[in-house]
């Protein structure tokens, strides 16, 4: 038969007999549950089929055995490929340790140069030598490449049409047919493995496999180009990009500090999706590059200019690697690497389908108010495709309402920690951190992100006590505790907590400028730490709200013709100091201004305020209405929002108020000057109940006026606080701190030439 014919039928015979083996490897493997689970360090989504190694090996050996009996050494080629395929198998279906992989792969090669299939170069012992390091870096080169779909097939196909042309120029028409017969089984296999999704893996069976077929090919054409030592030059062109990933990858994790066996996106293909539209180019362009390289091999086989070839391949190299290092060319994740040690192997191939930016969102209980409306909206409107939201709440204490099923109807995935809570309680405390910690290395997150004073004393401490890479850490503080809530022991402990916290969190949110002066003022951290992020709230049902309370809703109130009405929402809680409240309402009062006083919520100081309402008399025009989920109908009844605090963060009862277009009055404390602004309200000094009753007998006076500063506050209201405009500026800030994580290392200059001093964090 002529070396023409026999070529193209080894190549087609491959091709057809992969083509019909590819769907039955994919029966096979979903008959024996042999799945490729996603793991943090891995690209794909969702569980994919193995075996598709050995299509490929079978449409390979069907060729070969055919069409190769005259190859030197073909049932070395074929032995030691099986037993790779079988040794990778195995490792794809039970971890196997990296030292009896080498174990095999050497054994292979040590095969191969037996039966006049390696280097010739020196004397034997020294031929032994490279050629079984030839083979084992060749063999882990192409293992490696496996790490986007269709990258190490496509890269596989050309480098064998590159093999058998280098063969051919060298005269040997018999390597060339098995070099075409494995180019043509991974073309075969391409349509199933660069499918979107693939449909099936190589697994390392494949890799390995398709390495020592390329790896013992290349040497055995014409007794390894006849070359001597110059011929390593066009050996290494013809596996380039597999050569060029693995040297990247090691010079990469050396610097970054991180174990060469890490698995990461650190490669020459992620590197390429940061500009690429899809993983099937990225392939296209891979292969594009290897069918360069492999001209270039053949030219240099033809011309003998080796020494030049040698210098230029070492300088394109080195250029290559530190274009790519730089940060323009990482992925936009927030870090490259994931230790993966052999224990977790297992776990890793158990993790849920997930490529995911990982979120903990750590509160210390959903019970009504802004905090709990803030992380029910960011757990269930995050994109779902980019981010995965895990919301860990401690429960509500006894009395108080839950938000919990809110934040569930918003999407979010929310899991209790009942030993969580917002008081100091160190058994409770130290068993909440405990459970955080579990809970932080079993989701391995990407971002911890904590609400509220104990959460973010208890949630950081876990996350900074996760295996390394930690994650990014943000804490975000709705108002805060560090001034008027506790004791001076108490309050003494947070702020010390809060102040060395800090200096290990990424960037510390607040809700208002307010929020942030203060903590400033008080030391907590310099000011390029901190960011203002202002709430955002559902707030389109309020914005359909009539600027003219509804007589209807004011009867379930018992409000008189006349009568104003003043609604405070909130806890009752020393801080939100309702007894003012109630002495301002009676200082109106006995002034002549007609005032009813609708109280919404619930707490310990409640039989304190009812008592405290009769003592003023004042008890028949005050009203306690407990927890209300639907605030609508009360503020339907509302002529004016009201609130007495001496301490604010962002109170999400003034921006729904506002919504509904109701005027407020309210103490000039924190986050309340950001949702009072001109005409929309009145603003007085905190602790002064006569201001606040001459600014309730103001508003009293003039009920048009107080429709317009009504309208004035729901436009100024929205969109300022709206939920869209909240998930925006989050996710601005967590894809900001993920690049800037990844980048950290490039920024000074050279700095990419130097280790750093710890790893980078995961992706996922």
């Amino acid at each position: 038969m002529r070396d023409e014919v026999r070529l193209a039928a080894a190549f087609a015979v491959a091709l057809l007999t992969t083509a019909a083996a590819t769907p039955a490897a994919i029966a096979l493997a979903r008959r024996w549950n042999f799945f490729d689970h996603p793991a943090s360090y891995k690209g794909h989504r969702d569980p994919t089929p193995y075996l598709g190694g050995a299509a490929v090996l079978a449409g390979f050996l069907v060729a070969t055995l055919i069409f190769g009996n005259e190859a030197a050494g073909l049932v070395a080629i074929t032995t030691g490929a099986v037993a790779l395929w079988i040794i990778g198998t195995i490792d794809d279906r039970r971890t196997v340790r990296p030292s009896y992989r080498l174990v095999v792969t050497a054994a292979a090669a040590a095969l191969a140069w037996q039966n006049d299939l390696g280097w010739s170069l020196a004397a034997e012992p020294i031929d032994l030598i490279v050629t079984v390091i030839w083979v084992i870096a060749v063999v882990n080169a192409f293992n490696l490449m496996d790490n986007m779909d269709g990258a190490a097939a496509s890269v596989a196909a050309v480098a064998g049409a590159g093999v058998a042309a280098a063969a051919l120029a060298m005269g040997d028409p018999a390597s060339a047919v098995l070099a075409l017969a494995l180019a043509g089984s991974c073309v075969a296999f391409l349509p199933f493995n660069l499918a979107a999704p693939a449909r099936i893996f190589l697994g390392d069976g494949g890799t390995m496999a398709i390495g020592f077929v390329v790896a013992a090919t290349i040497p055995s054409a014409a007794l390894g180009f006849d070359l001597g030592w110059s011929a390593l030059v066009p050996a290494a062109l013809l596996v380039g990009l597999p050569a060029l990933d693995t040297a990247l990858v090691i010079f990469s994790r050396y610097r970054r500090r991180v174990t060469i066996w890490s698995g990461g996106r650190d490669h020459v293909t992620y590197r390429l999706r940061t500009r690429l539209p899809s993983e099937r180019w990225v392939a296209l362009v891979l292969a594009a590059g290897q069918a360069l390289l492999c001209v270039l091999a053949v030219l240099l086989l033809e011309t003998g200019a080796h020494v030049a070839a040698t210098v230029g391949l070492i300088g394109l190299a080195a250029l290559a690697i530190a274009v790519l290092e730089t940060p323009s060319w990482q992925p936009p994740w927030n870090t490259l690497f994931i230790p993966v040690v052999e224990d977790d192997m297992e776990l890793a191939k158990q993790t849920p389908p997930d490529r995911r930016v990982r979120v903990l969102r750590i509160i210390a209980r959903m019970n009504m108010g802004g905090p709990a409306h803030h992380v029910a909206i960011l757990s269930g409107r995050l994109d779902p495709d980019r981010y995965d939201t895990l919301l860990v709440a401690g429960r509500v204490g006894s009395g108080e309402a839950s938000l919990a099923d809110a934040a569930v109807q918003h999407g979010a995935r929310l899991q209790e920690l009942h030993a969580l809570g917002p008081k100091i309680r160190p058994l409770a405390d130290l068993r909440s951190l405990v459970e955080l910690v579990r809970i932080v290395r079993g989701f391995k997150p990407d971002i911890v992100h904590t609400h509220t004073a104990k959460a973010g004393l208890v949630g950081r401490l876990a996350a900074l006590t996760a295996r390394r890479p930690a994650p990014i850490v943000i804490h975000t503080f709705h108002g805060h505790v560090l001034e008027g809530y506790f004791d001076g022991v108490k309050e003494r402990f947070y702020r010390l907590a809060e102040n060395l916290l800090a200096r290990r969190t990424d960037a510390l949110v607040c809700v208002c400028e307010e929020n942030r002066d203060d903590l400033l003022r008080l030391g907590v951290a310099g000011a390029a730490r901190f960011r203002v992020v202002p709430l955002g709230l559902d707030l389109q049902p309020l914005l359909e709200l009539d600027p003219t309370p509804d007589p209807e809703a004011r009867k379930a109130l018992d409000a008189a013709p006349g009568e104003l009405v003043a609604t405070f929402v909130g806890r009752l809680v020393r801080i939100k100091r309702v007894d003012l409240l109630l002495r301002a309402v009676a200082l109106a009062r006995a002034q002549g201004t007609g005032i009813r006083l609708a109280i919404v919520g619930d707490g310990p100081l409640r039989p304190q305020l009812e008592n405290l309402a009769g003592e003023l008399g004042i008890a028949e025009s005050v009203v306690f209405t407990g927890y209300r989920r639907d605030l609508r109908p009360i503020l339907a009844a509302t002529d004016v929002a009201v609130l007495a605090s001496d301490q604010e963060g962002t109170p999400v009862s003034l921006i729904e108020a506002a919504a509904a277009a109701r005027p407020i009055v309210a103490t000039a404390v924190g986050g309340v000057r950001s949702v009072v602004g001109d005409g929309s309200g009145i603003l007085v000094p905190r602790g002064d109940e006569a201001a606040f009753a001459a600014a309730l007998r103001e508003i009293a006076r003039d009920e048009q006026h107080r429709i317009e500063m009504g309208l004035i506050a729901r436009a100024s209201a929205y969109p300022r606080f709206s939920s869209d405009r909240l998930v925006g500026e989050i996710v601005e800030l967590y894809e900001e701190l993920l690049e800037s994580r990844a980048a950290r290392v490039e920024r000074r200059p050279f700095a990419w030439l130097r280790p750093a001093g710890r790893p980078q964090r995961a992706t996922r």
